[in-house]
Parts: structure tokens; C-alpha cells; sequence
């Protein structure tokens, strides 16, 4: 089936010229911009098996995904997984869980196939504290990974430990959905985290002479958010830090 669309030409004030084509004249590049700002499901459901050639567009290895889970979806990305390209993972930059938490789902779908997901640069997760230590499997092996996202109840140490040990990772949120909860970490080495993100949270190392910033060099900018009676023990924490106020360019609290 044919798509078609109209463009008309002006000559001059009283005469008008029409000329059909079909959309699918458009260049592969010109519609790959496109749909970069769809996100894969409703770029599936719009235009999978609409016709060959935009079988083969969604098929190409040039054309990269951004997916996000609903509570229902993650059924029907599968399927489609199975009916069309078997690299389809290969070609997820972005992926986010946007609905309420199924725990288990998505932790277990990226550790069965860790190997595939190669350009992944964007995760954001929700997790049960029980499945810190199969996320803290996975997280090392995301080599593409530039951006973190990571909400649960309990935010453990483990977990900010294996965070500021990604080296390709510039951007991390980390959201403690219940209470303020201040986290020890044993940090080895730097991180290159240069943008920061806590929520209910604050982070003290296990040294006498370092403090958490010392371990994040690269940082620009920081903000820390949280309920009202958090704010007097975060305000706390930055003061105890060492030289935070030269370090950091811009912090906020909100």
C-alpha cells in the first residue's frame, strides 16, 4: 500500500500546479530523525507491518530505540522482539520502567540479556531492595552507560558503590523513596560522575582523611531533594564534607 501527500506549487497569484508523491519518497534519514523522537512502542504500533518499506526502516540497524515499560507492555515488546529483527536489543539506547514497580520483570529481562543490550546510554529503574545485588551484576556490564536512574525503598550501599564504580557513567539519580537514610560506602578510586541527583539521601565514606567529594572530582552539579524534615540533615551532611563549597559549582536543595 501507498502512502500519498500533496505539495503545491505557486507560480504566480491566479495559477496553482499540484504535484502527488508518495511519503515514501522521503529519505531513509529524514524519517530514522523522525522516529527517534517516538518512543518504540508507539512507533511499533503506528507503523510495523504497515507496508514493506516501513518494515525495513524499523528493521535497519541505523534506526535506534527508546523504550519505556508500562504495566502491560512489557508482553507485547517482547513479541515483538520475536517478529522482527533479532538485534533489536543491540539497538536500545534508552530504556525506563515509567509504570508501578512488577519487581522482578525488569531486572530479570536486562540479566538474560545483558550481551545484547551493547548501546544502552539511558536506564531508569525502580528495584525491591532484594534485587540490589542482581542489579549490581548487571550495572558493570552497560559499557555504554552515560545515565542512571535508580528508585527503591532502601538504597543500600552496595548499590552506590558499584554506581560510582562505572566509569562511562556522567549523569546518576538515586531516589530513596522512604525515609532519609544516610548510606556508608568503602569507595575505591574516582568517579566521573559529573551531575548528581539524591533524594533522601546522604553519603559518608568509610576514611578518616577522604570524604565522599574526593571521590567525585568531576562533579558540576549537585542537587539534593527530599521531605522538609530531611533538609536539616542534608544541610548537615554538606557542611561536614570537606571543601564542598570550592569543589562544586552549583548545588541545590530542594
Amino acid at each position: 500500500m501507498l502512502h500519498h501527500y500533496c505539495v503545491i506549487i505557486q507560480y504566480s497569484s491566479k495559477e496553482k500546479k499540484t504535484m502527488v508523491t508518495h511519503i515514501e519518497y522521503l529519505s531513509n534519514e529524514l524519517w530514522f530523525s523522525i522516529f527517534s523522537y517516538l518512543e518504540a512502542h508507539d512507533l511499533f504500533r503506528a507503523f510495523i507491518n504497515l507496508n514493506n518499506y516501513f518494515n525495513e526502516l524499523i528493521a535497519s540497524r541505523h534506526l535506534l530505540y527508546n523504550v519505556q515499560f508500562n504495566k502491560n507492555d512489557h508482553s507485547s515488546f517482547i513479541s515483538i522482539i520475536h517478529c522482527t529483527s533479532p538485534e533489536i536489543l543491540n539497538r536500545i539506547i534508552s530504556l525506563q520502567w515509567i509504570a508501578k514497580p512488577r519487581y522482578g520483570f525488569l531486572p530479570e529481562f536486562l540479566n538474560k540479556n545483558i550481551s545484547k543490550f551493547t548501546r544502552l546510554r539511558a536506564l531508569k529503574i525502580e528495584i525491591h531492595p532484594r534485587q540490589t545485588f542482581l542489579i549490581c551484576k548487571i550495572l558493570p556490564e552497560l559499557n555504554s552507560l552515560e545515565y542512571l536512574s535508580v528508585k527503591s525503598i532502601t538504597i543500600k550501599a552496595l548499590l552506590v558503590e558499584t554506581i560510582f564504580a562505572i566509569s562511562c557513567l556522567h549523569i546518576c539519580e538515586l531516589i530513596n523513596s522512604h525515609v532519609m537514610r544516610n548510606i556508608e560506602c568503602s569507595l575505591v578510586g574516582q568517579s566521573y560522575i559529573e551531575v548528581l541527583y539524591l533524594t533522601n539521601i546522604s553519603i559518608d565514606v568509610h576514611s578518616i582523611k577522604e570524604s565522599f567529594f574526593d571521590h567525585i572530582p568531576k562533579l558540576k552539579r549537585l542537587e539534593l531533594s527530599g521531605l522538609i524534615q530531611t533538609f536539616k540533615n542534608l544541610s548537615s551532611w554538606i557542611t561536614n564534607q570537606i571543601l564542598i563549597y570550592e569543589k562544586i559549582p552549583i548545588i541545590k536543595l530542594k
